[in-house]
């Protein structure tokens, strides 16, 4: 689980104070009504969410999306998580 964020070997990866705001009530929420399957994130920005709710998430796969710049990050946080085999590469999103 994610405390405190990315150590400084991992300087590439990208931070947002909304995440470290939310990412409590978001993982109640998702807790209570996600059923076990793939959960695909759209826009997932940083990658924190992914890194930090897949570790709370009992038989969900998470595929994250973004466009291309963001996916050094995304990538980074996923590799954080203790479940990190379950959150799949950026998929390149762009619309």
């Amino acid at each position: 689980m994610i405390a405190g964020g990315p150590s400084s070997a991992s300087s590439a990866l990208r931070s947002s104070p909304s995440c470290e705001r939310n990412r409590e009530a978001l993982g109640r929420v998702l807790e209570t009504w996600l059923t076990p399957g793939t959960l695909l994130e759209v826009g997932s920005g940083t990658g924190q969410h992914a890194a930090y709710l897949i570790d709370r998430l009992d038989g969900v796969l998470w595929q994250p999306s973004d466009r291309i710049p963001d996916h050094g990050s995304i990538n980074g946080w996923a590799a954080t998580a203790e479940a990190a085999d379950r959150v799949l590469p950026a998929l390149a999103l762009d619309a």
